[in-house]
């Protein structure tokens, strides 16, 4: 589809994926970096939590087919609970130096995405098995 074809809508959409990419992909380095330098974990889940986002709107920016697309999703949506997961535990944990903000922010990103990972693998086996 060329530019001139494009709706406004489709225009708009494609400029908020693009805001994404380049957000999440500068965080991305970010965690990357303080992973690196410092060896702190929050570093590894600041890195993949917005690789996840990358992949989220590289997904969307890219216009995959719906099978493909709900795969990558699904592998985002797994991203964001793992690392969920690991805020909890950073936020639980003596040794680490996070505070009370991690875990809620965990504890509430865990039952969101967590839960979203489940109903969302349920679907694509259920898919699966039908032959859809």
């Amino acid at each position: 589809m060329t530019r001139n074809t494009r709706t406004a809508a489709e225009r708009k959409n494609r400029r908020e994926y693009l805001g994404l990419l380049l957000v999440s992909g500068v965080f991305t380095a970010i965690g990357v970096a303080m992973w690196i330098s410092t060896g702190q974990l929050l570093g590894l889940i600041c890195a993949i939590f917005f690789g996840a986002c990358f992949l989220t709107g590289a997904t969307k920016l890219l216009n995959a087919p719906p099978a493909v697309e709900q795969l990558l999703m699904a592998v985002a949506c797994v991203g964001f609970a793992a690392t969920c997961a690991a805020m909890i535990f950073a936020g639980a944990s003596p040794y680490i130096a996070a505070g009370l903000d991690v875990l809620i922010v965990g504890l509430v990103g865990f039952t969101f995405f967590g839960g979203g990972s489940v109903l969302l693998l349920v679907h694509l086996v259920r898919r699966k098995v039908q032959g859809r």
